[in-house]
């Protein structure tokens, strides 16, 4: 820590400019201090006019740490000569850290502008990644801290001067904002810019402004980008209007578009006395056009609704004065209707606290002032008492069923397949309605019918905000440690998951995401992120953080786009201005992607995936929301890197000549790679076949690290190259091209990173930026790279293709080439290219393309691979027929009997893989394929019955969840209440089938048994017509079977919608009546059925029946079944 410099700038407190006083240097070694004291020549930088000294010149410091994060036993003080501003930074400067002094006195209820007076000298803007500027201050008791990046293109214009015409001129007069002006390139002069920071600050008091330059440059260039010079700090109240005819005056505008609450356009809404809004809610719309804001200033609150894109305000109105955190907002997806729910209504539960909730119940209930209203965006009037509102108009209540009237429970609008729909939930149930034209009730989801108290606080909390997402909705049950994913199209719980750390289990309404489609769930815990399938949670991905230098650990996730997500961080022992920091991962193949810069240390980002070239964000400030472009907050990406490829990364002279080389890397080490050849056995027969070997030797030649790959004889070496300073190992073939990274020191190891398929001889090379380019002709290069990092989505066909290669290297290679292929299979697993969804994916690729004449070498690496304990081949829950491997492999048994071999592989793996875990998704493929497999007539039945066995005895996941919610299925008994169900224990049968309901089950101590619970699905009889995983979907039998008798269902319906409106209260009466219904239906059913089948009339999905022999069918998974029918 010797070598690490801290500058640190005090102020003096009077008037808001840094003063030019005491700078401490941090653990310099004696041998640097001379280079602080030296200054600059006076002739290099413009200086201050205003007296200011000359500037001092950093040393070379590392990355540095705040003074109060050094261990005690490596931090060493020593004072040096005063260094005053201005202060000339350098590339050596990695860190710079001011304390610029509050304004004296202050000025109460306003906010003030950050400006930085800056010049440069032979800046070199595209060596500069990003330069990372991180506000902190204190607002109340809290200290905040604020992050904005200035990109390459920003710094740019930033630096550049502003040439005016005559008719420019006159268009500029009076109005600073409304400068018409052609940016040009870099002046001969650097004049003293005025920067003023995007982000404001608000309530500024008696304690200092902390302010840090980072300085980020792109790695593996020169770090050279010239100096940039810091003359003074400013805190003005108005900076705008202070440097109004100042054409060195820049804006920082990180941003595509920005919203400030306290800059609206209408001088009777920014003439605040109570001093300036803050925002205390926010709420974007569907369509993402619009975004609302609940503001506070003193004791009023106001909402706002502004047009995201156009950053205009299109509607206002001031709430009655209330703590904020007693409303809920809903948004309709086009932004034309508003709910604002009041929580602390006396028919609802309360999101307060618990000290709220006392004097809640001292006082006299409140009258509920729950409201809907429609917008008018095209109203624009300004009325004289603007506290009146505008552009917020009242909803008819006639159009309004009158359950939601006086609402007080969590809503959200949201749209599913039949169009959108206002879905609120209490706890106990779901209720969805129709919002088109008429509000009326469109279903009805009961999650607990044991329990008829709202539970709003514990158990819905930010479920409906974050968690409702396509057609689930995953909230946490309360009274047990479980997670439910309801389907609320279809009115059903679809699954539920028990096994979650505390932690996770707390963060699931609040903290978790959900992707677009409501297809994945990323659930953080302190130091790790899970992501689980939705409708089956199937562990898809897990990625640890305990490992990274500083423990860090997890703040919040969000989805954004190609199943990507970002992690932002918190990282306890580091200085603040190292605390915005997080990360972008892909789910797929568990991969760190970049680094994300966020915003601050205690707001996310709201990112929109919809975008999928170019993901956008909304970053939330103090009384700011601003639109910008993902890419634009992130370092280390390779989507940035492959940007930076210019026309010397195509040019042909930048091929080198591809011939077996020599090299030495900057480290030291030497590569050599050679032709040999080797024998071997191939099918008892000893061959001798080409051999290309890399050796890696240290500065005295000997040899530390041997890459041997044999090739077949159907492959042949036309050339092997070391590129980019001997960083990656290029291998040309005839029919693929490898890319291995190489050893960066002696104890490092060779890496398979990429493998495409190629049809043309092809010349390559690997660009500084991590892009492939090949070259076929002299005349046309290559013009898309391929990014080593994201080969998937740059190369399909050409990367599956390559994938499906593999085979003949992999059956003749040594054991390290053999895991090195294991690898980069498994990595890119479950990946598939754009444009082929799932039938992109790799298995399904190497089963549709499996030829006879590479069989062996095939199964031998699918084997191989599959029993590999780090490989995890996951089937999505929505493959259907068309997609899946199996059935794909199959189809070549028809024509060759030996693909079944390969077949055999796949379902031993899916059968141990859903023991194992205890997931029958793992199954999916081969319940789909049950149709074939027991075809007596195809020439692999035989192996069925062995399949059937394994099958009988899959463990059940969520033990304790069965056993608490489980419904006994068993032969009809006569008793004397026969309306209702016999409620005996397990105990009371031999030979217990159960069925999972949303109800609890009476605790028996006789159900306290210890012997296993194992899963059977109706997959086993029979092929359905729709191909969905709806045989693990837990719900109620009785309720999925009731549509037939018309008579009793009419009043079932009648029962139903009378307690929907609470007319009942949900009686005993009504579930009497409703259980007869039910039994009567049961008794009657079978010849309404056989009617029903003669007249052709279908009320449920057909079926057809797998062709099992009667030898099949002695299975005890069957046999239960059956049974249960």
């Amino acid at each position: 820590m010797g070598d690490q410099v801290v500058i640190e700038i005090p102020g003096d407190g009077t008037g808001g400019r840094s003063r030019e006083d005491d700078v401490l240097i941090l653990g310099v070694p004696s041998g640097q201090r001379n280079n602080v004291d030296s200054p600059r020549k006076e002739e290099e930088i413009e200086e201050e006019k205003d007296g200011g000294q000359k500037d001092g010149v950093l040393p070379s410091p590392q990355p540095v740490l705040d003074d109060d994060d050094q261990p005690a036993d490596e931090l060493v003080l020593q004072p040096v000569k005063e260094i005053h501003l201005p202060i000339t930074l350098t590339s050596a400067t990695k860190y710079l850290k001011l304390t610029i002094p509050a304004p004296t006195p202050p000025v109460k209820r306003t906010h003030y502008d950050v400006v930085l007076g800056i010049s440069t000298s032979n800046l070199n803007q595209e060596a500069i990644e990003a330069i990372i500027i991180t506000i902190q201050h204190k607002v109340g008791d809290d200290s905040t801290a604020k992050s904005e990046v200035i990109t390459p293109q920003e710094l740019k214009r930033l630096c550049s001067v502003e040439v005016l015409n005559d008719a420019d001129r006159a268009s500029t007069s009076g109005d600073e904002g409304s400068k018409s002006c052609r940016i040009t390139t870099m002046a001969p002069y650097d004049p003293c810019f005025r920067w003023k920071l995007h982000e404001k600050l608000i309530g500024l008091e008696d304690d200092p402004v902390q302010l840090v330059l980072e300085f980020k440059t792109w790695q593996g260039e020169s770090t050279d980008y010239g100096s940039i010079k810091l003359h003074y700090t400013e805190i003005l109240t108005e900076s705008q209007a202070f440097y109004k005819n100042n054409s060195k005056y820049r804006e920082h505008r990180p941003y595509m578009h920005t919203i400030d609450l306290n800059r609206t356009g209408c001088s009777q809404l920014d003439a605040n006395p109570e001093g300036p809004k803050r925002i205390s809610d926010y709420i974007i719309s569907g369509d993402l056009s619009c975004v609302l804001v609940a503001a506070v200033a003193g004791d009023h609150r106001f909402l706002q609704l502004w047009s995201i894109f156009g950053s205009r305000l299109v509607a206002w109105m001031q709430l009655p004065i209330a703590n904020s955190i007693a409303y809920d907002y809903c948004l309709s997806r086009d932004g034309a209707k508003l709910v604002c729910i009041d929580l602390g209504g006396p028919d609802g539960g309360s999101d307060k606290k618990e000290e709220m909730e006392e004097e809640t119940h001292m006082e006299a209930p409140k009258q509920n002032t729950t409201a809907f209203y429609e917008v008018d965006k095209k109203y624009t009037k300004v009325p004289d008492d603007v506290i009146a509102g505008s552009g917020f108009q009242r909803f008819n209540e006639e159009k309004l069923c009158h359950t939601l009237m006086g609402l007080s429970v969590k809503a959200a609008f949201h749209r599913i397949s039949y169009g959108e729909k206002f879905v609120t939930c209490d706890g106990v149930t779901i209720k969805v309605y129709e919002t088109y034209d008429a509000w009326k009730p469109y279903r009805s989801i009961v999650m607990d019918p044991t329990r008829n108290a709202p539970k709003l606080v514990t158990n819905v909390s930010n479920a409906l905000r974050n968690n409702l997402r396509g057609s689930y909705l995953v909230i946490r049950d309360r009274g047990a440690h479980q997670v439910s994913t309801w389907d609320i199209e279809r009115g059903i719980r679809l699954s539920s998951y028990t096994n979650l750390t505390y932690e996770q289990m707390e963060n699931v309404n609040d903290c978790a995401a959900v992707s677009d489609d409501g297809s994945l769930i990323a659930i953080p815990d302190k130091h790790q992120v899970d992501i689980f399938l939705t409708a089956t949670w199937t562990l898809v991905a897990h990625y640890s953080f305990r490992g990274m230098e500083h423990n860090p650990s997890t703040r919040a996730v969000q989805f954004i786009f190609n199943e990507k997500i970002m992690v932002s961080l918190e990282y306890e022992h580091l200085p603040f201005y190292q605390h915005n920091r997080g990360f972008i991962l892909d789910a797929n193949r568990v991969s760190l992607m970049k680094e994300y810069i966020a915003e601050g240390r205690d707001t996310f980002s709201e990112a929109f995936s919809s975008w999928e070239k170019d993901p956008l964000a909304i970053c939330i400030g103090v009384s700011q929301l601003s639109l910008f472009k993902l890419e634009d907050r992130t370092v280390l990406s390779p989507t940035r890197l492959k940007e930076r490829c210019g026309i010397s990364c195509r040019s042909i002279e930048s091929f080198q000549d591809q011939g077996l080389t020599k090299a030495t890397a900057p480290s030291g080490l030497r590569f050599k790679a050679e032709r040999s050849t080797a024998p071997v056995v191939i099918h008892g027969r000893h061959e001798h076949l080409p051999v290309l070997v890399v050796t890696v030797s240290d500065k005295n030649d000997q040899p530390i690290e041997r890459l041997s790959i044999s090739l077949p004889k159907s492959l042949w070496c036309n050339s092997a190259t070391f590129v980019n300073e001997c960083s990656h190992l290029l291998i040309s073939l005839n029919k693929l091209v490898m890319v291995w990274r190489t050893p960066t020191s002696p104890q490092d190891k060779f890496t398979l990173q990429l493998v495409l398929a190629v049809n043309h001889p092809t010349k390559w090379k690997v660009c500084p930026h991590r892009q492939l380019y090949g070259l076929r002709t002299q005349e046309r290069p290559v013009s898309n790279g391929t990014s080593l990092d994201d080969p998937i989505y740059g190369a399909g066909n050409e990367f599956m293709d390559g994938i499906a290669l593999l085979p003949l290297i992999f059956g003749n290679a040594n054991n390290v080439v053999q895991q090195q292929i294991i690898l980069y299979i498994g990595n890119n697993m479950n990946n598939s290219h754009a444009g082929a969804y799932y039938r992109g994916a790799v298995v399904c690729h190497v089963c549709e393309n499996w030829k006879a004449d590479t069989h062996r070498s095939t199964l031998q690496l699918w084997k191989a691979l599959l029993a590999h304990p780090t490989v995890r081949w996951i089937p999505r829950h929505s493959m259907d027929r068309i997609n899946n491997p199996l059935l794909l492999i199959l189809d070549k048994v028809v024509e060759n009997a030996e693909a079944f071999e390969l077949a055999e592989v796949l379902i031993d793996y899916c059968v141990h893989r859903a023991k194992l875990e205890k997931d029958p998704l793992f199954l999916l493929p081969i319940l789909q394929c049950l149709q074939e497999l027991a075809d007596p007539k195809k020439p692999y039945s035989e192996a069925t019955w062995k399949l059937l066995r394994d099958l009988a005895y899959l463990p059940a996941r969520d033990r304790e969840a069965i056993m608490n919610q489980h419904w006994i299925a068993h032969p009809f008994e006569l008793h004397w209440r026969f309306w209702r169900p016999n409620q005996g224990g397990l105990d009371q049968y031999k030979d217990q089938v159960l069925k999972v309901t949303s109800a609890r089950t009476v605790n028996n101590p006789e159900n306290s048994f210890s012997r296993e619970i194992y899963l059977a699905t109706f997959d086993m009889l029979w092929l359905r017509s729709d191909t969905a995983i709806d045989s693990w979907i837990e719900y109620d039998v009785r309720i999925a079977s009731l549509p037939a008798m018309w008579p009793l269902l009419i009043i079932f319906i009648i029962c139903n919608v009378a307690e929907d409106y609470e007319v009942f209260d949900g009686s005993q009466v009504i579930e009497a009546i409703q259980d007869f219904v039910i039994l009567c239906f049961n008794i009657s059913f079978l010849p309404i059925a056989m009617m029903m089948r003669r007249l052709n009339i279908a009320l449920y999905s057909k079926v057809e029946c797998h062709p099992f022999e009667f030898a099949a069918l002695d299975n005890p998974a069957i046999a239960a079944l059956v049974e249960y029918k």
